[in-house]
């Protein structure tokens, strides 16, 4: 049910579901030789080769080797579980494929195709369901109208069963419908002796084949997104998210009893079970894995050297073909089109187990950009690793101070990584004293934005360059907007600000979201440090004193009752709090294009609404660098450091958006701006009701216009002056600011202090 919901309503422009992490200790990766050779062996190491796969290929639906080592793939053109569906076959291992006459899928186009499964006679099993037009038309309103989907006629599941030569039997499944009056049967397992395995969201079905029949039923904890059997034993596993377990649930067939729960393994953001003739396999970001007979996760394909480390690559199935190569099955993207693609890794001999050198790179958090490049990188130089050190990750009790200052020890030594992200570092102190390398061979004729790829440069050395950039850009009403070209333009018109009542809320709309002094120093820092930080990072104390009484001059007028203190709103809902009038104005740092529909759905709801460039102190078109990269001067691999630059700023890197910022790429700039979907594919509601009225208010929104699409990229070719977010100097700024806000000390002595303090932390 909720693939066809997902495609009635798809979240299409950043609905994102977060998958929580595993907190189970990880195995040590061991190299696997398909020859049988001892897996401690030091030589030898898989190399991965994409394949293709049929063109016009959207979604693969099964992936299937016959005993006679043919593979079969069942996918649709159309991106859509209802089809039309098609059947292609390959004889030489993925390298080709033939699309094969398949009456029997032509039959279902039409039906929701939710899980296909084998036997080990070569009969395919489908689990589908088929809504009529209206059934699809009931579902849509009740969508609109904000109602829970019951009372409805939902159809029954098919369980159908299809020889090897094509010929399909429906099996009469006795199946059990939920209260809320549909049959919870999402995904197939083959057991074996006429047996099938269902599952819903929290419970494990098995079924007789012959008869149709409940033989014994399993309760899950948690919601479960992925059932395999192996060797007389059910694996069920979640997926993450708020409250839903990615602990494996075990189950004995013979005895109809419930074991216990396996540990996944591992800290990855996603995992996902599958049932192989070698044993239990785990597939995630780390690589292929295997259960060994001590319950240990054995690795067979290293991820963290192939593309499987990617966070736009998610495997969804793995095959061993004859010859010994692995075969994987991934989606492939941004956060918008996924796209099937085939990996094959081969095993060589003749290569070390690991690379032959390694790159370390620093970094204070995690990056997506980061991750990407590193797969691109290491699936183009072989011969290189590229090792990841996440100073702040989870885990850690270390503040950016302590991160900062320990890495400063290092760089000063000459000694530390090969190359560093600088997001939320002192990088203006990193170049004044001469720790970083020149990194200008790495961008020569590479299509950048100049003056984003400028950012940095001294005299006519480019000692680091940002990957990506974000763009602050303010929604506001016309008149708000008519008064917006400064932040004391601003000030003046919220001074004394009393707004009227928004009638959903019964409150005062306010001038931004979050109205705390804190929160809106934050929000207004990239448009207006630019004034009092100087090019050697230390602070113009007059500039920053007017700062300090404009934000208090806003801040004053707020009379939000329900301050969100801290909390920072993505997009999709400050586009429906603007929308709805909840505030008279929204900035956010934008990030990718996809964003930006949300302000131009509220602009088109807002009769007097519009949305533009954000501006405070400064008076240029600010942007604030992002995943920006240095390299260490004395590194051991200078050129094949350069090289991973060069491949992070790649059209093959930046061309997929992973909203951690614009591609500072120009040919993968336009190409993020075009409309990824088809037009049915790219609209999204979202609604907010009064608790108390039961009013609903809703907010549509669709992939903005190409012309739309077109002015806003020419907004952001425009930006020219960098605002470098330290966050070293965030935290002074808040904590030597508050004795200033809460009227102890004046904006002049506040600013004193945060300019003596940068000035000790920049001596560092």
């Amino acid at each position: 049910m909720d693939r066809f919901l997902n495609r009635m309503l798809p979240a299409a422009l950043a609905l994102t579901v977060l998958l929580s992490a595993c907190k189970t200790e990880q195995a040590q990766p061991v190299a696997q030789d398909p020859s049988g050779a001892d897996p401690s062996s030091a030589s030898g190491r898989y190399v991965e080769t994409a394949l293709p796969l049929p063109d016009g290929i959207r979604e693969a639906e099964s992936l299937h080797l016959k005993s006679d080592g043919t593979l079969e793939l069942i996918y649709s053109d159309v991106g859509s579980y209802e089809g039309p569906h098609y059947l292609a076959s390959s004889s030489d291992g993925g390298k080709t494929w033939e699309k094969q006459d398949a009456p029997w899928l032509d039959a279902l186009n039409g039906s929701n195709v939710e899980d296909i499964v084998y036997d080990v006679d070569g009969n395919c099993y489908l689990l589908t369901e088929t809504y009529t037009p209206e059934m699809r038309a009931a579902i849509e309103e009740k969508e609109a109208n904000g109602e829970e989907l019951t009372g409805l006629d939902f159809p029954t599941p098919e369980l159908l069963r299809v020889d090897p030569d094509g010929n399909t039997q429906t099996i009469p499944i006795q199946w059990e419908r939920s209260a809320g009056d549909f049959v919870q049967a999402e995904i197939l397992a083959y057991v074996g002796d006429g047996k099938l395995v269902t599952s819903g969201y929290y419970s494990v079905t098995v079924y007789d084949t012959t008869t149709g029949e409940n033989t014994v039923s399993f309760e899950v904890s948690g919601q479960i997104s992925r059932c395999v059997v192996q060797d007389g034993t059910i694996f069920a596993s979640g997926y993450g998210g708020n409250g839903l377990s990615r602990e494996i649930s075990r189950f004995d067939l013979s005895a109809g009893e419930t074991l216990d729960t396996l540990p996944c393994g591992t800290d990855a953001s996603y995992f996902r079970l599958i049932s192989s003739p070698e044993g239990l396999l785990r597939a995630d970001e780390t690589g292929l894995w295997k259960l060994g007979e001590s319950e240990k996760w054995e690795q067979i394909v290293d991820g963290s050297i192939t593309s499987l480390n990617m966070p736009t690559v998610t495997c969804t199935d793995a095959l061993h073909l004859p010859d010994g190569d692995w075969l994987a099955l991934v989606d492939t993207g941004g956060q918008y089109v996924q796209t099937p693609s085939l990996l094959q890794f081969h095993f060589d001999e003749t290569l070390s187990s690991q690379p032959e050198g390694t790159i370390v790179i620093s970094t204070l958090r995690d990056s997506e950009t980061l991750r990407q490049a590193i797969g691109v990188y290491q699936k183009n130089i072989p011969q290189m690793k590229a090792e990841l050190n996440v100073l702040l990750d989870e885990g850690s009790s270390m503040t950016v101070s302590d991160a900062v200052r320990s890495l400063n020890v290092e760089l000063l030594a000459g000694k530390g990584p090969d190359l560093l992200l600088l997001d939320s570092m002192p990088i203006a102190s990193y170049i004044e004293k001469g720790v970083l390398m020149d990194l200008s061979p790495a961008l020569d004729g590479l299509p950048l934005l100049e003056n984003v790829k400028g950012t940095y440069q001294t005299g006519g050395e480019i000692p680091a360059v940002p990957c990506r950039f974000g763009v602050p850009f303010l929604w506001a009403t016309d008149d708000c907007s008519k008064s917006a070209g400064s932040l004391s333009e601003l000030a003046a018109y919220f001074s004394g600000w009393t707004g009227e009542i928004n009638p959903l809320r019964g409150r005062e709309r306010t001038p931004f979201f979050d109205m705390s002094c804190d929160a809106l120093m934050k929000l207004f820092y990239p448009v207006c440090a630019p004034a009092w930080i100087k090019e050697d990072g230390s602070i113009d104390t007059q500039p920053l004193a007017e700062f300090l009484e404009e934000i208090r001059t806003i801040a004053g007028s707020g009379t939000y009752e329900d301050d969100a203190g801290d909390y920072v709103p993505d997009p999709s809902m400050l586009g429906l709090y603007w929308a709805e009038g909840e505030t008279e104005a929204c900035a956010y740092l934008s990030q990718s294009f996809g964003e930006m529909a949300y302000a131009d759905a509220g602009a088109q709801l807002n009769a007097d609404g519009s949305f533009q460039l954000f501006r405070g102190q400064s008076a240029g078109n600010v942007f604030v660098p992002q995943a920006v990269l240095g390299i260490r001067k004395g590194t051991q691999y200078p050129d094949e450091v350069l090289e991973f630059v060069r491949t992070a700023l790649s059209e093959e890197v930046q061309q997929t958006d992973l909203s951690d910022g614009y591609a500072v790429n120009t040919d993968a700039l336009s190409h993020t701006a075009k409309n990824p979907y088809s037009n049915e594919e790219s609209v999204m509601i979202f609604s907010s009701t009064n608790q108390e009225t039961g009013e609903e208010f809703e907010l549509h929104i669709s992939w903005p216009s190409e012309a739309v699409m077109q002015e806003i990229e020419q907004l952001i070719r425009s930006v020219d002056t960098p605002c470098t977010i330290d966050e070293t100097l965030l935290e002074m700024l808040v904590s030597e600011t508050a004795a200033f806000f809460s009227g102890s000390s004046t904006a002049q002595e506040a600013a004193q202090s945060v300019a003596e303090r940068a000035q000790a932390y920049l001596a560092e």
